[in-house]
């Protein structure tokens, strides 16, 4: 079993349906997307992001701009599917969740690098 099978079994078998999490995206992209954020997921899907610093609702970006756990183990596969240039992950050793994923899809495409980081992340209802 692969590192990243393992680690989103342990999040599966974890059985977390609700839960908050604070996330900050590193790209070339708007400043709102890459502001650290405070995601509300249910059931993998996202219930609503507020901005972490002034905890207003994001206006500029699309909700499902972001990625819920589900989502990052979705774009790890998919970096490690079609042969990322670079591909860096940790995972959090509680729940298996990548609390911090980089990924450079090609190596000589300029500013389509990727970063997130789960700051933290709070369960808030199991099965």
């Amino acid at each position: 079993m692969s590192e990243l099978e393992s680690h989103r079994a342990q999040w599966v078998a974890a059985g977390v349906r609700h839960y908050r999490m604070d996330m900050q995206v590193s790209c070339f992209c708007v400043p709102e997307y890459t502001e650290v954020v405070t995601i509300e997921v249910v059931d993998d899907s996202i219930a609503s992001i507020v901005l972490l610093g002034s905890g207003l609702p994001v206006q500029h970006v699309a909700i499902d701009s972001w990625p819920t756990v589900l989502g990052l183990f979705d774009q790890i596969e998919e970096a490690i599917r079609n042969g990322a240039h670079e591909l860096a992950v940790s995972y959090s050793d509680r729940l298996g969740y990548p609390d911090s994923v980089y990924i450079d899809r090609e190596e000589f495409a300029i500013d389509e690098e990727v970063g997130y980081q789960i700051r933290r992340l709070e369960v808030l209802a199991g099965r």
